[in-house]
C-alpha cells in the first residue's frame, strides 16, 4: 500500500507515566511540533532513497522537559533513525 508521504509518525505517552491527561497532551503537542519544524531531516533523505516508513514515537520519562530538549532528542532521533535505515534496507 503507498502512503501519501515519505513518513506516517504517531505519538504516544503513557498513562502509567502520566495520569493526567492535560499532561499528556502537552507532551504530544510538544513533540508533533518538535517533529513538524524537523522532519524535513527526514523527509528528504527518505525522497533521495525512495524509501517511505511507519513508525510511533514513544515518550518515556516520569517527568515534563521543556519544548528545547524535546526537539534536541526528536532531532538526534532522526539522525539515529536515518544513519539504522539503510543497513534495515540491505537485510529485507
Amino acid at each position: 500500500m503507498k502512503i501519501p508521504s515519505p513518513a506516517q509518525v504517531a505519538f504516544s505517552v503513557s498513562k502509567k507515566g502520566f495520569r493526567n491527561a492535560v499532561t499528556r497532551n502537552l507532551l504530544k503537542r510538544r513533540m508533533k511540533e518538535a517533529y513538524r519544524k524537523n522532519k524535513y531531516i527526514l523527509y528528504d533523505f527518505l525522497i533521495n532513497e525512495n524509501i517511505q516508513v511507519v513508525f510511533i514515537i514513544i515518550f518515556r520519562g516520569n517527568s515534563v522537559p521543556d519544548y528545547q530538549s524535546i526537539e534536541k532528542s526528536l532531532k538526534d532521533m532522526l539522525d539515529k533513525f536515518i544513519d539504522v535505515i539503510p543497513d534495515t534496507e540491505k537485510n529485507c
